[in-house]
């Protein structure tokens, strides 16, 4: 009598899914005379040549629920697995039902795991989490992050199943929606307006330990909505994303990525506030065939201003578009309002010549307070398809053309004592935390500062670091604690839904008695004393 435990363990593996009814087993040795699947433990398939360690093995028609397990033959039949596989609906590659397997960090010993979700680097702020959505409701696979470097991946062994014709075409869906816990920043998934991504490779290797994962481009991208400032759970329902066309074989391994950008895994910013949010993803299914062409294809397009005396504010009949594809057809310009969502079509172009961007005459003088948004018609896919990209729900909003109420506060650099003492005046350098002195908060990101109600006569704002509240900016500490403090910006706050324009005159600028500047020596157009709003790339994210 032999011992089952003498004969190694094999494992199902792959696409598991109901209607199935050839799957692989994996982990076969050399000698085996025969590989049996189970589905409950009830035989349901029998492959007696095995030649190789994956080998396939058609079974009668999987049923969604049930468990698989296999085993192999050799002299004797090994024990019968503990664990298997649950069956899962038709195409579903995995619907996070049962516990996920999420290792974050990489291995110190042994192999990397598949189906276990790894961080796409050593040093990544992001963590695989399982989170039900409604609550209650279905398991969901939950993206938790904080921004910079960010992602997670994991490897599907042979996903692809044995009788699929090699050479052919399939691509991934899968169910997605923001989990932004609250009011996150506007752009935070949508930086610079680079939306959320999806890469699948075939056959993609693991990352060795300190390294980062492989660039995955193209990718998918997510089509819902930013929802900014509230949380997309509560208000949106899933939508349905898509990865890019794959180009299969029997056998073939997914390695599948979700990161802000798979190119390089990285945006140059945080989670504001410090909340970890996350994307949502269920219910990741193989499709038969090249992805389709959809909107999402055609590249996405800006609006800006007609030119400096025509602001994007009420009244104004022409817009700019940019970022425009050299093989652009026609760009189109819409009024967009929510609930339920409306675009109305308020101008197009069409002699485009290749340009970048475009002046749109509209239909319509610019309304306060309402969106603007574009689109471009191209030729995309392949086969070729002539298709309007996806008309957006983010985008400027107009500006009254007159001042709204604007809040104030004074950015100081605390610096050691230069060369020449603490003389008022001189240059301060470029080193040293920053604190604002007048706001005791900030609304994202923003400080919440003096008011200043729009006049036709002169005001005296006075910052006094004596009795104003003091706010870190940069690097500070809520506290003005530097030998000097140096004059290092104005900070100017919208209280209102208005985009502006808004006109801000300045003079007569000193510290205690003394002027530092009066502007009574420069000819009217010079710069003087400050720099543009866009200076800086610590404040680009509040412009």
């Amino acid at each position: 009598m032999g011992d089952c435990n003498q004969v190694g363990a094999v494992r199902a593996t792959g696409m598991l899914d109901a209607g199935r009814t050839q799957i692989w087993v994996t982990d076969v040795t050399a000698g085996a005379t025969a590989v049996k699947v189970y589905a409950n433990e009830v035989l349901v398939g029998t492959n007696n040549a095995p030649t190789s360690p994956m080998t396939a093995v058609t079974v009668t028609p999987l049923v969604e629920g049930q468990t698989i397990k296999a085993t192999q033959v050799n002299r004797l039949e090994g024990c019968m697995p503990s664990a298997g596989h649950r069956v899962m609906a038709a195409g579903i590659i995995d619907d996070f039902q049962d516990d996920i397997a999420t290792g974050n960090t990489m291995p110190v010993i042994g192999s990397p795991a598949e189906r276990t979700w790894y961080d796409v680097a050593d040093n990544a702020y992001s963590e695989a989490l399982q989170r039900e959505y409604p609550t209650g409701g279905s398991r969901w696979l939950c993206l938790a992050d904080h921004g910079w470097t960010n992602g997670i991946y994991a490897v599907y062994d042979a996903i692809i199943p044995p009788d699929v014709t090699p050479g052919s075409q399939y691509h991934l869906t899968m169910d997605m929606i923001l989990d932004e816990r609250g009011a996150v920043d506007t752009d935070f998934w949508g930086y610079s307006g680079a939306p959320f991504e999806i890469g699948v490779v075939v056959n993609g290797a693991h990352r060795p330990i300190g390294t980062l994962l492989s660039a995955i481009s193209p990718a998918g991208t997510y089509p819902g909505k930013m929802t900014p400032q509230q949380d997309g759970c509560d208000i949106e329902p899933s939508v349905m994303a898509y990865s890019v066309t794959l180009t299969v074989n029997p056998g073939d391994s997914l390695l599948i990525a979700f990161a802000s950008t798979c190119s390089t895994y990285t945006i140059s910013k945080s989670a504001s506030p410090a909340s970890y949010p996350g994307m949502l993803i269920d219910n990741i299914k193989l499709n038969v065939g090249p992805k389709p062409c959809l909107p999402q294809d055609v590249p996405v397009v800006g609006i800006a201003a007609a030119s400096a005396s025509m602001p994007l504010q009420a009244g104004a009949t022409e817009v700019q578009v940019t970022g425009i594809d050299s093989t652009a057809s026609q760009v189109s310009v819409y009024e967009y309002t929510p609930d339920p969502d409306t675009w109305t079509l308020i101008g197009t172009a069409t002699s485009l010549g290749g340009a970048s961007s475009a002046l749109v005459t509209l239909t319509q003088p610019l309304v306060a307070h309402r969106v603007i948004v574009a689109t471009q018609t191209m030729t995309v896919c392949d086969p070729p398809e002539v298709m309007e990209g996806e008309k957006p729900t983010l985008g400027p909003v107009v500006g009254t053309g007159k001042n709204s109420p604007l809040l104030l506060s004074l950015g100081v650099r605390e610096v050691a004592v230069p060369e020449g003492g603490c003389v008022i005046g001189t240059d301060g350098g470029t080193t040293g935390g920053i604190e604002w002195i007048g706001p005791s908060s900030t609304v994202s990101g923003a400080p919440q500062g003096k008011l200043l109600n729009p006049s036709t006569e002169w005001q005296t704002v006075t910052f006094d670091p004596a009795s104003d509240p003091v706010l870190s900016f940069n690097a500070g500490n809520g506290v003005l604690d530097g030998v000097c403090n140096v004059f290092e910006h104005l900070a100017l706050v919208s209280t209102a839904t208005n985009t502006g324009a808004y006109t801000v005159l300045i003079d007569n600028v000193k510290s205690g008695t003394t002027v530092v500047e009066d502007f009574e020596s420069y000819l009217a157009g010079d710069a003087a004393m400050f720099n543009t709003p866009n200076y800086s790339g610590t404040t680009s994210a509040n412009l």
